[in-house]
């Protein structure tokens, strides 16, 4: 049997974490999603768990927050490879500049509002 694809996603705000959810079954219904709601739960997880093909990040979390979380996985020689996708109602030069040398994939600044599928 096919292993399914696992998507971690590291979000203090469920709602957030639902949007993502929602949209990322809608496009791949076979992919398993874990969340977590801070960095250290996040590092949590990639210990306790199997590493993600996958993982979204959000920089402003409480406890251990996105950049310290990026910096931390980057430097550990087991998650050298896995996509980190940073996904931030942040838009600030300095936090794109930051993610991208910490070792982000893609940096993503939410919209305010995100629409429906059915409403395209």
């Amino acid at each position: 049997m096919k292993k399914r694809p696992l998507v971690l996603a590291a979000e203090d705000d469920e709602d957030d974490f639902l949007l993502l959810s929602d949209a990322i079954r809608e496009a791949r219904p076979d992919v398993q999603m874990e969340w977590v709601k801070n960095g250290e739960e996040l590092l949590e997880f990639l210990e306790r768990k199997e590493t993600p093909d996958l993982v979204f990040l959000d920089l402003n979390m409480p406890r251990k927050d996105g950049r310290e979380s990026l910096k931390e996985l980057r430097s550990a020689e087991k998650y050298p490879a896995v996509p980190i996708v940073i996904l931030t109602n942040s838009s600030m030069n300095e936090d794109v500049l930051k993610a991208c040398r910490f070792g982000a994939n893609i940096f993503y600044a939410n919209p305010a509002i995100i629409p429906s599928s059915s409403a395209r």
